[in-house]
């Protein structure tokens, strides 16, 4: 119901409105002496908002239940769902800017092509595993133990998934936060 109230519009403005940010902000960022790849880098990091902030700052004002108010809820969302992309994509950008350090400079639309596979791989394989196998893990703790062995298992679960994302060459906090 709550979808249907405009939520799924207000995402979409939410995805609409950060990569517009992020097509004006870049060549901003190029006239000012930045790389191409960082340019992107910036623009990204630019386009998006403390959920946190605004959300506090709209429950003071009353303005969740308002239409303004929600549709700031969908840009926000949006946000937080589109910045796991874009933690994926800085290893491309890293390619892309020639500090891969494995040798790719010769092929590097080659090396980007991998790391995007592997990239899309890795996060669609954490996913899966956090959506179907660590809930019935987490289900089958909880019934034989304290809750002590439940943040023992959440701790372990965000350590592993940032392994994961290291060994894959992407940054540990993209594991950490697709564990959370």
């Amino acid at each position: 119901d709550v979808l249907r109230g405009g939520l799924l519009r207000s995402l979409w403005v939410g995805v609409v409105s950060t990569l517009l940010t992020i097509v004006l902000a870049a060549p901003i960022a190029m006239v000012m002496g930045a790389g191409a790849p960082a340019a992107v880098a910036i623009a990204a990091a630019l386009s998006m908002s403390s959920t946190a902030a605004v959300l506090r700052l709209l429950q003071q004002r009353r303005e969740l239940e308002q239409t303004p108010g929600r549709l700031a809820l969908g840009v926000l969302i949006a946000q937080d769902l589109l910045v796991v992309g874009m933690l994926g994509a800085i290893p491309v950008l890293a390619v892309w800017a020639g500090a891969d350090g494995a040798g790719g400079a010769s092929q590097p639309l080659l090396r980007i092509a991998q790391l995007v596979a592997l990239t899309v791989g890795g996060i669609g394989l954490l996913l899966i595993v956090g959506r179907w196998a660590l809930p019935r893990v987490m289900e089958v703790a909880a019934r034989g133990a304290g809750a002590e062995i439940l943040l023992v298992l959440g701790g372990a679960t965000a350590l592993g998934a940032a392994a994961t994302t290291s060994a894959l060459g992407m940054s540990a906090e993209l594991g950490a936060f697709l564990a959370g």
